[in-house]
């Protein structure tokens, strides 16, 4: 799993990963590019992706990591997670 924290200025997205304990690797979409380009219109979003990228599956609103844990459980080891969410973006789950 990746993340991108979109819309905010770098020290503020390192400080709120660093506030929520965040293990993954985050990005910073300062301008909402990335978020553009996945047609994110309002965060938490989540895209759960197959092996060719393909979304799969988009939640709109939170995640909880059980939810994370049993959907990609049953879309097997190929799937892909792209959350859009102060932070989130894209990367193997």
């Amino acid at each position: 799993m990746i993340g991108v924290d979109v819309s905010d200025a770098t020290a503020a997205a390192l400080s709120f990963v660093r506030r929520a304990g965040v293990t993954y690797p985050v990005g910073v979409d300062r301008w909402a590019a990335i978020a553009n380009a996945w047609g994110v219109v309002a965060i938490p979003q989540t895209f759960f992706l197959d092996a060719g990228h393909r979304v799969i599956r988009r939640v709109l609103g939170a995640v909880t990591p059980a939810e994370l844990t049993r959907d990609t459980a049953k879309a097997g080891p190929d799937i892909w997670c792209a959350l859009a969410d102060p932070p989130r973006q894209f990367g193997p789950c």
